[in-house]
């Protein structure tokens, strides 16, 4: 079920602000964090007849109101975390741990 949801906020996403922005900076990991946290506190503070409305909307309905809040998203509270380069140490270089096991033994 989380994996449906997920699914649907990005396509949502997609649909607004691009494939290729969504795909290649947003990161899954914030967005499922997000859902996470504010879904504990919808849950206590919404009573569950407030969500009622959503049964009973046409798929169109539903797709429309997706968007209109994607829409609204800050993606910079999203991103990817860039990636940094890994910074070769001369002083320790790699050793094979398998070359290292070999000496050892007789």
């Amino acid at each position: 079920m989380a994996f449906n949801i997920l699914s649907t906020i990005k396509s949502a996403l997609k649909e607004v602000h691009g494939v290729e922005k969504i795909d290649s900076e947003l990161s899954s990991y914030y967005v499922v964090e997000e859902v996470q946290s504010n879904f504990r506190g919808m849950e206590v503070a919404i009573e569950a007849e407030a969500w009622f409305c959503f049964s009973e909307m046409t798929v169109r309905g539903f797709a429309d109101i997706l968007r209109s809040w994607a829409a609204k998203v800050n993606l910079k509270r999203f991103l990817k975390s860039p990636q940094r380069k890994k910074v070769y140490d001369p002083k320790h270089p790699h050793l094979s741990t398998f070359r290292l096991n070999s000496k050892k033994s007789p």
